[in-house]
Order: C-alpha cells, then sequence, then structure tokens
C-alpha cells in the first residue's frame, strides 16, 4: 500500500518536530485534534474524558517520539496511541466506578427541518447506545474503521494485529452492533458497511 501526500506530509512535519521544529508539531497537532476528539468520544463516551485522551496522546507522542518509525505512516501511529489511550481511560473509569456512559451530543442536521433534525438526533441516539454495549476492542475497531475511515491494514497496526485478525474483529464487531440494533430496535441497522 503507497503512502498518500498528507501521509508523506504528516511524516515530514513530525521528523522536523524531533528536530525541534515546534511549530512542524503545531501543525500535526491542528490536523488531528479533531479528529482524535471524535474517536476518543466514539471510545470513550464521555466529552471530558475524550478531550483528556487526546491530550494525553499527543504528550505520549512528544515523550515517545524518539519511537517513530519514519517508515511507518504518522496517521497510524498516532491513531494506534490514541486508541490505546482511550482504552486506557475506560478501565480506569471502570475501576473508580464513574458515571455512566454519556450519550452523543447534537447531530447537526444538514436538511435543516425541525422534524429531520430531530429524527437526527434520535438516530444518533440509538447509534451511540447500540456502540456504548460493545465491548471496547470491538468498538475501538468500529470506530476506526466506519467513522475514521481509517482501511483494515491501518487498523491493524494501529491496534498490532495482524491484518486477519483485524478484518475478523470489524466483521464480528458488525455483527455485534447489528445484533444489539436488531435486540433493541426490532429491526436491521438501516446502513451497516460490509468489508
Amino acid at each position: 500500500m503507497g503512502s498518500t501526500v498528507t501521509e508523506i506530509q504528516d511524516n515530514e512535519l513530525f521528523l522536523r518536530f524531533l528536530a525541534g521544529d515546534e511549530e512542524s508539531f503545531r501543525m500535526l497537532a491542528g490536523r488531528y485534534q479533531n479528529r482524535g476528539y471524535w474517536v476518543a468520544l466514539n471510545i470513550v463516551k464521555d466529552p471530558e474524558s475524550a478531550a483528556d485522551v487526546v491530550q494525553d496522546a499527543f504528550v505520549k507522542i512528544i515523550r515517545s517520539g524518539s519511537s517513530f518509525d519514519p517508515a511507518q505512516s504518522f496517521r497510524t501511529w498516532f491513531f494506534r496511541i490514541l486508541s490505546n489511550t482511550a482504552i486506557d481511560s475506560l478501565r480506569r473509569a471502570k475501576k473508580r466506578a464513574v458515571t455512566p456512559i454519556d450519550e452523543m451530543d447534537d447531530i447537526a442536521s444538514e436538511s435543516g427541518h425541525p422534524g429531520q433534525e430531530m429524527a437526527d438526533r434520535s438516530l444518533a441516539k440509538k447509534i451511540a447506545e447500540t456502540m456504548a454495549d460493545l465491548p471496547p476492542k470491538y468498538r475501538q475497531a468500529l470506530v476506526l474503521r466506519d467513522i475514521e475511515g481509517l482501511s483494515c491494514i491501518e487498523i491493524a497496526e494501529a491496534l498490532d494485529l495482524t491484518h486477519s485478525t483485524a478484518r475478523w474483529r470489524i466483521h464480528h464487531a458488525r455483527k455485534m452492533f447489528q445484533k444489539i440494533w436488531i435486540s433493541r430496535n426490532g429491526d436491521v441497522f438501516p446502513v451497516l458497511p460490509e468489508e
């Protein structure tokens, strides 16, 4: 699989940062802050925790910069650190028995029609509740694939899995999601992509 221009640029920016150019890291953080937040939010299901996860992930990236392999994609490395940090956050929260998983915030309605906005919010709430019932490792794989759009190869790298294990985990996560969705809603989820 070839590298995209953005991946090469990301790698170059990170290498410049390692050489002392702090502005390069600010540029990378700007590129990945929002994407990282949404991935973290879909894993930990709490806005404050998601923001903390992203912050912690950036700190880990800075501290472990010397372990970055320029032959790999910065994007994949970032999502590996981010998703592992999110899973660690869930484990700590479980040990402390913190508040229950929050629901997704508002979804912006593209139609602008109040009825459609209500339907969008209702669907988002159902999706969030269903995702919350998935075990973290399956939720993590599904978020990286279906929300962030990483390929199975990138997910395998990010989660330190074999390609076949990543494909199986995504497949199994989708089956689990569908089973939970059907048990809650009585019908199949309207759009569940196939691998």
